[in-house]
């Protein structure tokens, strides 16, 4: 697998990025979290950065396939 990771989306919190993290594990797709929120200590730099959801690149068709699904169905509630 490769190691170059990309960037699929961000979040304006840890907790969605989580989530969504955790759609992607359930199909198979190792994903990361990263932000700099000064290790918990300032939690509103999450809302200025952001924070960034990173996959493998090889997985990024497929992430990105799944992430449209997931934001697809929720509009249509």
């Amino acid at each position: 697998m490769s190691e170059e990771m990309v960037n699929i989306a961000v979040f304006t919190n840890a907790a969605e990025a989580a989530i969504v993290r955790g759609k992607l594990a359930a199909a198979g797709i190792d994903a990361m979290v990263v932000m700099d929120d000064a290790g918990g200590m300032i939690p509103s730099l999450q809302l200025a950065a952001g924070v960034r959801l990173f996959v493998h690149k090889e997985d990024e068709e497929q992430a990105r396939a799944l992430l449209e699904e997931d934001w697809s169905d929720s509009e249509e509630d």
